[in-house]
């Protein structure tokens, strides 16, 4: 969990953001879920909003910006379906926005390659 208090009009919020698990080891093909969940010191704020951000272990992809599905009470979850080595092994990062405050917090998807029988 990473925890960080920004923001010089709120300097004492802090957010707490927590993904769950924070390893995911799925084989090829099916699909993999990461849930992320976010409190924040004061509750007068307004809604936390979250991004979830994809870095590739392999290097060869710049960082992407995820689709995800925001719930009402505080959590954000990210569905991936179809998982690829190439395409989805790596490192996922969930933010957690609240006024100006800031806080991730991340998880890695451990894509197993279908083994081929000879």
């Amino acid at each position: 969990m990473f925890h960080k208090c920004l923001g010089p009009s709120q300097p004492n919020i802090a957010l707490n953001v927590r993904v769950s698990p924070t390893r995911v080891t799925v084989s090829e093909g099916m699909p993999a879920t990461i849930n992320c969940s976010a409190t924040s010191s004061d509750t007068s704020l307004g809604p936390i909003v979250f991004d979830w951000f994809f870095v590739p272990i392999l290097g060869t992809q710049n960082v992407t910006l995820l689709n995800h599905i925001q719930m009402a009470n505080g959590q954000s979850l990210l569905h991936v379906t179809n998982v690829t080595f190439q395409t989805h092994q790596g490192e996922y990062y969930c933010r957690a926005t609240v006024e100006e405050v800031q806080s991730f917090s991340k998880a890695f998807v451990d894509v197993q390659c279908k083994q081929i029988l000879l």
